[in-house]
């Protein structure tokens, strides 16, 4: 189900037991058909335990049996609950399920069928598209586009920046600006920032010096995100500039997008009224008969908006090619899953069709209308 800009949701007839839904449930699904590990299912199976506990994965890696003893007996005294302690606990209980049955396979681990979903959890996507489109190097390496060995976090390169910067010498850590840099792409603003570092319960600065304290980190940290994402900071900044008026634009999937957030009547019910059946009746491919567009909620909206669209047209186009090789495919937002022994499969497709996205030839074309 597409949303007014663009952003997809799926469908379920039971919404309790779906992937956008709670760690229970996301505990509980699997895959209907399964599929055998093959050579690289196992590994993957690790990495996703790594990834849920919040452990290096190259620690994983290095140590086949890691917390492997735990996992056979995760809820007596031999395994001490641990997995009860991790943010999501039945996706961790699930996932260590289903590595120890593939470890005590008999016919050895490729040969076990696999149900359960492994996770590809995007890295600050919005990011990604604005680094892509920028062409931005600096940014584009913070955001895992160019060729690593590992991963690359750009919530700890943007807190290494602020660092540097601070003159409040308080400890740091990445969780301090994970919210910070995922919304920056999506409109947050400055008095934002400054209550997501005041909500941080970890947020270590007396009562009184909480708003000075927090108002100084914001400042610090929305200016680290610029100094690493320059040519992206600088594509938002003409996003802003262009979007007072009622832009419009084709997204890679060929959907055409108009975004008419005009000036509410600051009357009557009637005018309101009216105002709502004239989108409804002839708005729709239309911007005749609606008021003058107001150029805060514009500038405040597209950008996001944009992002969105691009990030549903990425997640659309990865299932599209994924059903035509034949690679079962799940996803919540910008995190795809499938069965472990097709993640490397899913990954050429996902980087393939993020390469074609922000291509000069696909880029927005934006019309003023009056």
């Amino acid at each position: 189900m597409f949303t007014h800009r663009m952003l997809v949701h799926t469908l379920h007839v039971l919404m309790a037991l779906s992937s956008p839904g709670s760690d229970v449930a996301r505990g509980l699904i699997v895959f209907a058909k399964g599929l055998p590990l093959g050579d690289n299912g196992l590994r993957w199976l690790k990495i996703h335990l790594a990834n849920l506990t919040g452990k290096f994965v190259s620690e994983v890696l290095a140590r086949p049996n890691w917390r492997l003893d735990s996992a056979r007996t995760p809820s007596i005294s031999n395994g001490r609950g641990w997995w009860r302690e991790q943010e999501e606990p039945w996706q961790t209980l699930a996932c260590c399920r289903e590595l120890v049955a593939a470890l005590r396979h008999a016919g050895g681990p490729s040969t076990f069928v696999n149900h359960y979903p492994v996770h590809q959890d995007g890295s600050c996507n919005g990011l990604q598209h604005y680094a892509a489109m920028g062409r931005d190097e600096r940014g584009a390496a913070s955001v895992s586009l160019e060729d690593c060995e590992r991963p690359r976090d750009v919530y700890s390169d943007v807190t290494e920046v602020v660092r540097s910067t601070r003159r409040l010498m308080v400890p740091l850590d990445a969780a301090a600006g994970v919210q910070s840099v995922m919304t920056t792409v999506y409109g947050v603003t400055l008095y934002g920032i400054r209550r997501q570092l005041r909500d941080l319960p970890t947020f270590p600065s007396p009562e009184q010096w909480l708003v000075p304290a927090s108002a100084y980190l914001a400042r610090i940290t929305l200016a680290s995100i610029g100094a690493i994402f320059t040519s992206s900071s600088a594509t938002q900044a003409w996003f802003g500039k262009v979007s007072p008026w009622t832009p419009s634009w084709v997204t890679p999937l060929g959907l055409p997008v108009i975004q008419p957030y005009v000036r509410q009547p600051a009357c009557p019910d009637l005018d309101r009224y009216e105002l709502a059946r004239s989108r409804s009746v002839g708005a729709k491919d239309s911007l005749v008969g609606l008021p003058p567009p107001n150029p805060i909620k514009q500038k405040n909206a597209f950008p996001p908006n944009f992002i969105h669209s691009l990030d549903s047209c990425h997640m659309m186009l990865t299932a599209l090619h994924c059903l035509r090789e034949g690679v079962m495919f799940a996803s919540v937002h910008d995190c795809f899953w499938t069965h472990a022994a097709s993640v490397d499969r899913m990954n050429r497709v996902s980087v393939a069709v993020l390469l074609e996205i922000p291509c000069p030839s696909q880029a927005p074309a934006f019309t003023s209308h009056a």
